[in-house]
């Protein structure tokens, strides 16, 4: 694997590098990667075959197209795979307007992340998208976070409210020590943005749990 490969599969938190983490190829041999000029795609192995349709793995569901390849950013019949080519579990509600438009805002968040995340070689490149979608996901949790505070119970907010400061402290400590660990290489320059991009993407699934 290329350098700028390399770095792209760490930074790349949100994307499919952090789904298979619990899914190590050294381990299990059950996931196969293909990485062509078109990105990276991901099959799985059952034996001599792969696996086509729908596919629960380690607690997950996820869709394999009729060539062996794990579908992701789509939707899949009433269901939608994320980027990570997830079953999210957060289909559209049908009287929840609200919970709908931040479903569409994320889902085209994370369908533009992809795409952004495989274009990016270059340090600067790389710099530069972190921070670009860092930002829009800190937005989309912002405005999740603010939606929560003007319908939900008083005393249920302020439940969340500190599981929300938790969550920063964890965030800012992860970034911390990232930066620590790599200090004075060129990965400093894109670790706060791919983190954020990280823990961002993760919190707003668990906020959207809380719309009704």
């Amino acid at each position: 694997m290329k350098k700028s490969k390399l770095t792209k599969a760490i930074l790349s938190a949100l994307v499919i590098a952090s789904v298979f983490a619990l899914n190590p190829i050294e381990a299990s041999a059950e996931w196969i990667k293909i990485d062509d000029d078109e990105g990276v795609c991901w099959k799985y192995s059952e034996g001599d075959s792969y696996a086509t349709g729908w596919k629960l793995i380690d607690g997950n569901w996820y869709y394999f197209d009729e060539y062996g390849l794990m579908c992701t950013g789509r939707n899949i019949g009433n269901y939608y795979v994320n980027i990570q080519g997830v079953w999210t579990r957060l289909d559209y509600l049908a009287n929840n307007d609200k919970f709908n438009e931040f479903l569409n805002r994320l889902y085209e968040i994370e369908k533009n992340d992809l795409a952004a995340n495989q274009k990016a070689n270059t340090t600067c490149e790389i710099t530069i998208y972190t921070s670009d979608f860092a930002k829009q996901y800190d937005t989309l949790l912002n405005d999740i976070y603010n939606y929560l505070k003007e319908v939900m119970p008083e005393k249920d907010f302020e439940k969340l409210q500190n599981e929300e400061i938790e969550w920063i402290n964890k965030k800012e400590t992860a970034i911390n020590n990232d930066l620590e660990r790599h200090k004075g290489g060129s990965m400093c320059a894109f670790i706060p943005g791919s983190d954020t991009i990280y823990y961002t993407h993760d919190r707003i699934y668990e906020l959207l749990k809380y719309i009704k």
